[in-house]
């Protein structure tokens, strides 16, 4: 049994990430590849991938088996699992949880010889940065303006729809992010608390500025390349609670004292 290890960038006209190899993806070297018995115990066989991503084990004894890939480069995570395609070119590795890495268990028969059993890798890129108390209402993050905790934030695709799993809460001064995305066209959607409004986008710097349109909470079109991370996606919001109304005029004294005669005042000729 064996296959490939490719990188899912897109190459040569095929799709990045999607888990199917297309286009002209290469084939990864220099992964590790173990064999395993289906309860997850270790067989003893292992192969790292050489001459394009290819990796195989012989003289296999008929039964169950789980097949674990590892030794990824810094940054790279597995594509999705059994997409759309044939089982000569999708990925058939778990790409995250508990069985990250690893294939479902699969079954050898006698003179089986499974060739199809490949995994598609990826160069994921990430996003994040913060939300903060935009205190002066410019739009731009100023000393002493600290970040806001709790403010849900959507990831979305250029469509604007979400992104599954992708949705997260600001927390330690203001923070968020999202790891492991598919290079492409992203945008992000900024939820605000009542009473509260967007600051004004883009008036500073990628680093500082407010990137979220001031109606829809939602940026521009974010592209992301293999590998990138974006730290500059920003949004700074504002208190807008209406004041109080001040409190009536107290009466004056003399107002007082006229309420006063014209109570206790008789006309000439009236009754006692």
């Amino acid at each position: 049994m064996g296959d490939i290890v490719w990188d899912d960038n897109g190459a040569g006209g095929g799709t990045a990430g999607d888990g199917i190899q297309n286009g002209s993806e290469a084939g990864v070297d220099g992964i590790m590849v173990t064999l395993l018995n289906s309860d997850g115990s270790a067989t003893g066989k292992t192969d790292t991938t050489a001459d394009g991503g290819q990796y195989g084990f012989t003289d296999l004894v008929p039964g169950d088996y789980i097949i674990q890939f590892s030794d990824l480069a810094d940054g790279y995570g597995f594509s999705p699992m059994d997409a759309v395609g044939t089982e000569a070119t999708d990925s058939d590795v778990n790409p995250a949880g508990a069985n990250a890495g690893k294939t479902n268990v699969f079954t050898l028969n006698g003179g089986d010889n499974n060739v199809d059993i490949d995994a598609g890798i990826n160069n994921f890129a990430s996003l994040g940065n913060l939300v903060w108390n935009d205190t002066n209402e410019n739009g731009v993050q100023d000393a002493g303006e600290g970040g806001i905790n709790g403010i849900t934030v959507s990831l979305l695709d250029n469509s604007g729809n979400p992104v599954a799993g992708k949705e997260t809460t600001t927390a330690n001064g203001g923070q968020y992010s999202f790891m492991g995305l598919i290079p492409g066209d992203y945008k992000v959607k900024f939820s605000l608390p009542s009473n509260h409004k967007f600051s004004p986008k883009n008036t500073g710097d990628e680093v500082t500025d407010s990137d979220v349109d001031t109606s829809t909470g939602i940026t521009d079109t974010i592209t992301l390349i293999a590998g990138e991370t974006n730290t500059t996606v920003d949004a700074g919001i504002y208190d807008d609670t209406p004041p109080s109304p001040p409190p009536p005029p107290a009466p004056s004294a003399i107002s007082s004292g006229m309420i006063k005669m014209q109570t206790g005042c008789r006309m000439p000729g009236s009754l006692a």
